[in-house]
């Protein structure tokens, strides 16, 4: 048997720079496959993440920027009836059930355009959300919209009876 070393002796430069050569280049050459592999993987999931991120900016964020409104609507709604209540409409300040009811016009806007989103994003606990609150509002502003009335009213009363 020929020993390792005499083994290497016997083979000619020539021929260990070939082998040497031929491992470097299967080895960057499996290397660049395994890279290529992997990358077309990432690529894949990057896909699905973009598809995802895309879902959230076109319908997530709009919807939570529709509920944002639709808080701002309901307080709004609140506010100028209570600015009607306290001012009894009184130096022209009476267009608090006006703005009241604009405010009313655009929740009912809001809520259903939120709705829309919530439904094609298959959140159906917000819908129901929405359509809870939606119900709630109708007869909150109804009783809103009659106190400011009884304020106004009780005000003309009493500075007509002198007291």
């Amino acid at each position: 048997m020929i020993s390792a070393s005499r083994a290497l002796h016997a083979i000619s430069i020539r021929a260990k720079i070939v082998a040497v050569a031929v491992f470097v280049f299967s080895a960057v050459g499996l290397s660049s496959i395994l890279t290529m592999r992997d990358m077309d993987r990432q690529t894949d999931h990057l896909s699905d993440v973009q598809h995802e991120t895309g879902d959230v900016v076109g319908r997530v964020v709009p919807l939570v920027s529709l509920v944002a409104e639709i808080r701002y609507d309901v307080v709004q709604t609140q506010q100028w009836l209570t600015d009607v209540s306290a001012t009894r409409g009184l130096d022209g300040m009476n267009d608090g059930p006006e703005k009241a009811a604009d405010y009313a016009r655009r929740f009912v806007e809001h809520t259903a355009k939120a709705t829309d989103l919530a439904r094609a994003s298959t959140l159906e606990q917000v819908v129901a959300e929405i359509e809870r609150t939606r119900k709630a509002f109708d007869p909150y502003f109804d009783i809103g919209r009659r106190m400011a009335q009884a304020y106004v009213d009780q005000c003309v009363l009493l500075l007509n009876s002198g007291d």
